[in-house]
């Protein structure tokens, strides 16, 4: 643990940073970097499960240090740009938030407004409205204190493949934990919030239903989660839903049949957690890298 934490804190960085000075000057075409965040909270410590948390004063600092370097872009517009096949700057920035929680729509999109900056909002259908958080991170919340953090995400990796019946039942067995009791002040958004942020501008995309590894699934479970979350979201805020974000996101997430399944349902866009930024014309049917922000992530390295 100390050798993976000396690698994160030193290591990581100056790694990134040759790599961004080498994307930068050797590597000339037009790129998308799709940024992502999870929770946006006004604490002051930065430290939080599996850097999930970002400070709201940091994310700030963090936006407005990108939006002087690179235009801040909607996901409608880079789909027009590449559609005319022409890139309006040699890089432009996305921003996408994932998991639906309500920060998102209480600190996040009043920001996001008051300065003008597009983002695309990754939301679970199933948890939508309801009055409690996402599985794992009620089961981190239920954990901590009585496991390491390592041990916790081992948990969740084991449990991420299940469906969402059979993975309610093995953590109440195990832990005597229920994954649906109210836990409100850690609640996702409802659909009314949804609403309010799709006619404010806001890119509304499906994350699934469960929030569950797809891959690991069953194939007509992926599919529908695939497809009903969409129509979902479409028949409650009125408006197209474009864009899909495989939970997780990691290659053990998503192959390549369900990618070819989230394209054929209508979906002109699919993300992934997997580090990196992208070509401006990169093909149909492909999935965009996208770079995890963090409290500690040096905007001025993001291209490494």
């Amino acid at each position: 643990m100390v050798l993976k934490g000396f690698h994160k804190k030193y290591v990581r960085p100056i790694f990134r940073r040759v790599n961004h000075h080498k994307s930068r000057w050797f590597d000339r075409k037009d790129k998308v970097l799709i940024l992502t965040y999870h929770r946006i909270l006004p604490v002051q410590d930065n430290q939080s499960f599996l850097n999930m948390v970002v400070p709201f004063q940091v994310f700030q600092k963090q936006i407005q240090c990108i939006s002087k370097q690179w235009p801040i872009i909607s996901f409608n517009d880079l789909k027009q740009q590449q559609r005319d096949g022409k890139s309006k700057a040699p890089l432009q920035v996305l921003l996408s938030f994932d998991d639906g929680y309500y920060d998102h729509f209480e600190y996040v999109f009043p920001w996001l407004k008051e300065h003008n900056i597009p983002a695309t909002f990754f939301v679970c259908t199933d948890a939508i409205g309801e009055k409690y958080p996402l599985w794992d991170w009620y089961l981190y919340e239920k954990l901590k204190g009585r496991f390491t953090e390592r041990q916790i995400q081992n948990f969740i990796f084991k449990y991420k493949k299940l469906m969402a019946s059979e993975r309610h039942k093995k953590i109440l067995m195990e832990f005597g934990i229920n994954v649906y009791h109210a836990f409100e002040q850690e609640r996702c958004m409802s659909w009314d919030e949804i609403r309010i942020m799709a006619k404010g501008g806001m890119t509304l995309g499906s994350h699934g239903c469960s929030h569950s590894s797809l891959a690991g699934t069953s194939f007509r479970i992926s599919v529908q989660e695939i497809q009903e979350s969409k129509i979902k979201i479409e028949e409650n805020i009125g408006q197209k839903c474009g864009v899909f974000a495989f939970p997780y996101g990691a290659r053990d997430d998503f192959n390549n049949t369900l990618l070819e399944v989230v394209y054929r349902a209508g979906y002109e866009g699919c993300f992934s957690n997997i580090h990196g930024y992208n070509h401006f014309l990169m093909g149909d049917r492909l999935i965009f890298n996208r770079v995890i922000m963090t409290s500690n992530t040096d905007v001025r390295y993001l291209l490494g």
